[in-house]
C-alpha cells in the first residue's frame, strides 16, 4: 500500500507540519507491515493479528493527521447527560502487549523500524505539531500509536504519555475497641533457698 499524499493545508486551523509527519509515519508503518508479513513463519498465528493491528493504527493515524493538516479536525463536543456511550468499531485482534515483543520475535528488522519511529517522535518538528494540536486530537493519536511503540520498545514523548491512573482511596479501618484495663498484679512471694537433705551431708562425708 503506497503512502497517501495529504492535501495542502488550507484551513484556518491547519498545521503545516502535520502533513510531513503523516507522510513520514506512513512510510515507516508501511515498512513495518512488510517486515511482519515477511516473517509469517516466525510469528505463526500472531502474523495476521499483528498485521491487522498495525494496519488499523496506520489508517487511523493517517486520517487524524490529514485532518490536522487540513484544519478540519472536529472540535470536542461535550457529552450530553444521560446519553448512551458510543459504540466503537470491531474489537482489535489480540496481540501480545509485552514490551519489545515484536523485536524479540523478528529481530533487527523490527528494531530498525522502532528506531525510525523513535527518531521521528524525538524530532522537534513532531513535538511542535503535538504541542499545537488540540488536546483531544493528541489523545486520539496517543491511543493509536501507543500499542505499536510498546511492542517496539519506543519511548513516548511527554505529549503521548498515558494519563496517570487515579490512586484508589484508602479504605477506612474500623476503630479498635478500647482494651479493658486489667487489675494490678499482686507482688510475688519471696522464694526461700531449699534446704539440703540429710543424705546429701552423708554423701559429702563419704567422699571426704
Amino acid at each position: 500500500m503506497a503512502p497517501r499524499r495529504l492535501p495542502h493545508p488550507n484551513g484556518p486551523g491547519a498545521l503545516p507540519g502535520a502533513a510531513a509527519l503523516a507522510e513520514r509515519l506512513d512510510l515507516i508503518l508501511n515498512g513495518l507491515l512488510i517486515v511482519v508479513a515477511a516473517h509469517f513463519r516466525v510469528l505463526a498465528h500472531f502474523t495476521l493479528p499483528a498485521w491487522t493491528r498495525i494496519s488499523r493504527a496506520r489508517q487511523r493515524l493517517a486520517r487524524l493527521l490529514a485532518r490536522l493538516a487540513d484544519g478540519t479536525y472536529p472540535r470536542l463536543r461535550p457529552s450530553r447527560p444521560g446519553a448512551p456511550p458510543r459504540k466503537g468499531g470491531p474489537p482489535a485482534p489480540y496481540v501480545p502487549r509485552g514490551k519489545l515483543w515484536l523485536i524479540a520475535k523478528i529481530g533487527y528488522q523490527a528494531a530498525g523500524r522502532g528506531a525510525q519511529i523513535q527518531y521521528l517522535l524525538d524530532d522537534p518538528q513532531t513535538r511542535a505539531v503535538l504541542d499545537a494540536a488540540p488536546a483531544h486530537a493528541v489523545a486520539a493519536i496517543a491511543r493509536a500509536v501507543r500499542p505499536i511503540c510498546r511492542i517496539l520498545g519506543v519511548t513516548l514523548p511527554p505529549q503521548l504519555q498515558p494519563p496517570p491512573r487515579p490512586q484508589p482511596a484508602p479504605k477506612p479501618r474500623p476503630a479498635k475497641p478500647p482494651r479493658p484495663k486489667l487489675p494490678p498484679l499482686l507482688p510475688l512471694a519471696p522464694q526461700r533457698r531449699p534446704r539440703d537433705w540429710p543424705f546429701m551431708n552423708f554423701t559429702k562425708k563419704a567422699a571426704s
